[in-house]
């Protein structure tokens, strides 16, 4: 059971039930597994523009630790895995799941063609919500689940950005496009927004499930003021 109850001033106070555990284990394997099939990906493709960013030179492929076949080997490996866990779950998750990966293997390419390659990883990774709920239900909530497809492409274009300003000189000058590159100066207004509109989206989420009761009367509303406004007051001083 899950409970949320933070008092004088409770804002949501809301109780569920974890999935099985035996489901979440192999959830946690799947992901771990399609998360390092997409950095192999990235790795295979983007090998002759990390030699160019320094952060990023002295990876496997791009140092000459490995070579090409040798990446692509160990992709069509954790392929299979992948494979393997989408098999342990029902017909619609598996579909869901295989054509998952045409969004994660053409993500690198993304960085080449548009400004806001960010915003595809969002698209991608957040698709996840769906596979997760077809596994255990039998149809699909869209007023749940679309909210929190958004709130997690606003979140991976927060972080991802933050991420980015590390590369942003070195992708300057090998043509790599990015949200970092794109927002510039304005970089903290924008992930402000971001901020507050994955909070919100959050928010709706657990409104939408029932998942508990928002008390907004009297001095609560200026809790919640800073619990929409901490995030993007956090994310000025990080950018």
């Amino acid at each position: 059971m899950l409970h949320i109850d933070d008092k004088p001033t409770s804002v949501v106070n809301c109780k569920a039930e974890l999935p099985d555990i035996k489901l979440l284990a192999l959830f946690g394997f799947g992901t771990t597994i399609l998360r390092g099939a997409a950095c192999t990906v990235n790795d295979l493709l983007d090998r002759d523009i990390d030699k160019k960013v320094e952060r990023t030179k002295s990876r496997p492929i791009a140092s000459g630790a490995l070579t090409p076949a040798q990446g692509f080997y160990f992709l069509v490996f954790q392929v299979l895995l992948w494979f393997g866990f989408l098999l342990q779950l029902n017909k619609r998750s598996l579909i869901m799941g295989a054509s998952w990966l045409v969004l994660f293997f053409s993500y690198p390419l993304m960085k080449r063609l548009i400004h806001w390659p960010q915003a595809f990883l969002g698209f991608t990774v957040s698709c996840g919500v769906f596979i997760g709920s077809a596994a255990i239900k039998e149809s699909l909530d869209y007023a749940v689940l679309l909210p929190m497809y958004f709130a997690g492409i606003c979140w991976t274009l927060v972080y991802d950005t933050i991420y980015a300003h590390q590369d942003k000189k070195d992708d300057f000058k090998a043509g790599v496009k990015s949200t970092a590159i794109t927002f510039g100066d304005n970089t903290k207004y924008w992930l402000s927004g971001f901020g507050a509109a994955c909070i919100t989206s959050l928010a709706l989420t657990g409104y939408n499930a029932h998942l508990g009761s928002y008390q907004t009367s009297g001095s609560e509303h200026s809790y919640l003021v800073e619990f929409y406004l901490g995030p993007c007051k956090m994310i000025k001083e990080i950018v």
